[in-house]
This record gives structure tokens, sequence and C-alpha cells, in this order.
């Protein structure tokens, strides 16, 4: 809704109050997102790597750390974290971005798909 800032202290509530609750991946890698569209790049890779953790296979966290990590100039993982999306996702392009990552703010968009093309993505 084009107010990251604002989901961050609601999406750590959430874990705050139960830790082991059954979408804990998800929240987790919408925390990475929070943290990213805000530029807090570092902290979008912790919340991005916990919530593999949890489950390996989670396409959007490693979308958003593939992102995450090409803004912070770690090429060679941003890469590898690409390639697993593409393990995932075959089909991970620009059709899939606009349809899945309808952000409100084209701010937001940007910083997410510079990121991926820091990463290696073409899209």
């Amino acid at each position: 809704g084009g107010r990251a800032a604002d989901a961050i202290p609601r999406l750590d509530a959430v874990l705050r109050l139960d830790p082991r609750f059954p979408f804990l991946t998800q929240t987790l890698a919408d925390i990475g997102l929070a943290r990213l569209v805000t530029g807090d790049f570092d902290e979008a890779v912790r919340m991005c790597e916990r919530s593999l953790a949890e489950h390996r296979d989670n396409v959007r966290a490693w979308q958003r750390l593939a992102s995450a990590k090409g803004h912070l100039g770690r090429r060679d993982e941003a890469a590898a974290a690409l390639g697993e999306v593409y393990r995932l996702f075959p089909d991970f392009g620009p059709a899939y971005v606009a349809a899945t990552y309808p952000f409100r703010n084209a701010a937001d968009t940007a910083m997410f798909t510079d990121g991926l093309r820091g990463a290696g993505w073409t899209g």
C-alpha cells in the first residue's frame, strides 16, 4: 500500500506475539520486503535468510534476498539467490513482478527491480 515503514512494526508485532505461527516464513519474507523498499538492505537480507531457514523453497524470500544483495553490491551472492529463484520458478520475469508485486509507489517498484538487476536479472 505504499507504506512499508508503517508495516514493519506491525509485522514485528506478529513475530513477538507468536514466533512459531504457521505463516512465519511468509511474514519474515514480508518484513524483508518492507526493509528492502525502505533501503535497509542489511536487515532485509537478515529477514530473508531467516525466512529461508524456516522454508528453503520460499521463492519470494529468494527474490527479495537477490534484490537486497544486489543493492549491497554482493554480486556473486545476489546472482546465486537469483539462481534459486529461477530454479524454483523458471518463468520469473517482468510480468510476474508486475502481477505479484503491485507496489503503489513507482519508487518501491524501482527499489525492488533495481536490486534484482544488480543480481543479474534482465527483466
